[in-house]
């Protein structure tokens, strides 16, 4: 024995070391609980996601017709309805018509009338299915089916129906403007996560340069971390403007406007208003707890786990 520990007992002080240095350390405990939040948020947007997506593809066809047509073609719709294996869209009514009453369906079309995506008038003689090309071909043959249906419920025919195409409808609309705002989710939450971490970063490195502890002796401590929270939010919508400069001078150069995108609910200006006004508060959140994390780790490596 030459007093000196053999490489393998050596191997085994350090390796009992760091376990139980690991072990019990509060990164660990964080490291431990870190994968549930992935698994959280994914299975909240999966939840979100699927709600929205049955939104969406459930369109609508209004009925605009007099009072007993309209009760005609609703009994008619909930006969056939199960047996069509979903062929067949639901149907609302827009509106029971007195006799010379005016109805014009393209002006309800391009309103905001939940997820309506055409509207069958006249009446079950001679029904008339306004809506987009793509629509009123596809459901030509189902509502002549339930027209049929509501004239003679045990020897129905199918009445010609007579189309009227749009540009758009309501259901076009509002996908769009849920596409519109799934793809403003998608670039706060990057933008906030991809920008917050500065705030940590910054924190470190000045924990590592001593300089937070000249200020904290100068000023309150709250009050240094609430002004870097705000500069460095600062500095996050500095380099916001500058992306958006560049992407909106890539777009214009394209000769692709916003026009092309689909319309906000609440139009292009209140929409990036408040575009700004959440990613500030979600800065802002997440910033305050990475500045709670980095004043509690000791190491880059602690902070990093």
């Amino acid at each position: 024995m030459t007093g000196r520990l053999s490489m393998l007992a050596a191997a085994f002080v350090v390796a009992r070391r760091d376990f139980g240095a690991i072990l019990f350390s509060r990164s660990f405990v964080f490291f431990l609980l870190g994968p549930l939040f992935p698994v959280i948020v994914g299975a909240l947007a999966g939840g979100v996601g699927q709600q929205v997506q049955q939104a969406t593809e459930r369109p609508q066809i209004g009925l605009a017709m007099r009072g007993p047509d309209v009760d005609a073609m609703l009994r008619a719709h909930r006969r056939l309805a199960p047996r069509m294996a979903g062929a067949l869209p639901d149907m609302i009514v827009i509106a029971r018509l007195a006799p010379g009453d005016p109805f014009d369906a393209r002006k309800v079309l391009a309103g905001r009338h939940g997820n309506l995506a055409a509207i069958v008038s006249g009446s079950p003689e001679a029904p008339l299915l306004t809506g987009t090309v793509a629509d009123i071909e596809e459901w030509r043959g189902p509502v002549s089916l339930v027209a049929g249906q509501a004239l003679s419920p045990t020897l129905p025919v199918a009445p010609a129906v007579k189309l009227a195409s749009t540009a758009t409808s309501s259901a076009d609309q509002r996908h769009g403007r849920v596409v519109t705002a799934q793809a403003g989710q998608t670039l706060m939450f990057l933008l906030t996560m991809l920008l917050a971490g500065m705030v940590l970063s910054n924190l470190v490195e000045e924990k590592g340069n001593k300089i937070i502890e000249i200020l904290a002796a100068a000023i309150p401590l709250d009050a240094l971390f609430l002004g870097k929270l705000f500069a460095m939010l600062a500095v996050s919508l500095v380099g916001i403007v500058v992306w958006g400069t560049v992407g909106a001078a890539l777009i214009w150069g394209a000769r692709q406007g916003f026009d092309s995108l689909p319309l906000p609910a609440v139009g292009w200006p209140a929409f990036f208003a408040l575009g700004v006004v959440y990613f500030a508060m979600a800065y802002l959140l997440l910033g305050s707890v990475f500045l709670t994390i980095g004043s509690m780790a000791a190491t880059v490596r602690e902070v990093q786990t």
